[in-house]
């Protein structure tokens, strides 16, 4: 299969809904399908995240600049600033951009960190 026979779905926002289907209900379920992409995209990058020790790296360091979770976990800093970026838009992590630093919150290293509270979970 080449790039010009490749089938891309790509919604037409000007289309309009087939004859008989309700616009909102369309609507909702487009919603649904991006938001299940977006999430989906999330889980890959906390597996990543995971596996390369950085989310271990965040709860061990405290609050951090991008370079120094790179030094830390010897990752490309540009990369780590991308995946922070995620983890930040996301809701996993948290930004200071007083000091252009980046939190893992405790309450969620408890869950996606190797060293988990054992009162916590089981």
């Amino acid at each position: 299969m080449t790039a010009s026979t490749a089938t891309c779905i790509t919604p037409d926002p000007n289309a309009a809904p087939p004859a008989g289907a309700d616009p909102a209900r369309a609507e909702r379920f487009a919603e649904r399908v991006g938001g299940m992409i977006n999430d989906g995209a999330v889980v890959v990058m906390v597996a990543l995240g995971h596996q390369l020790g950085l989310f271990d790296a965040m709860a061990a360091a405290g609050r951090r600049t991008s370079e120094q979770l790179a030094d830390r976990t010897r990752l490309a800093e540009r990369y780590v600033r991308e995946w922070l970026s995620v983890m930040t838009t996301s809701g996993i992590v948290e930004y200071d951009p007083a000091g252009q630093t980046f939190c893992l919150p405790a309450e969620h290293a408890a869950c996606l960190t190797r060293a988990r509270h054992r009162t916590t979970w089981p």
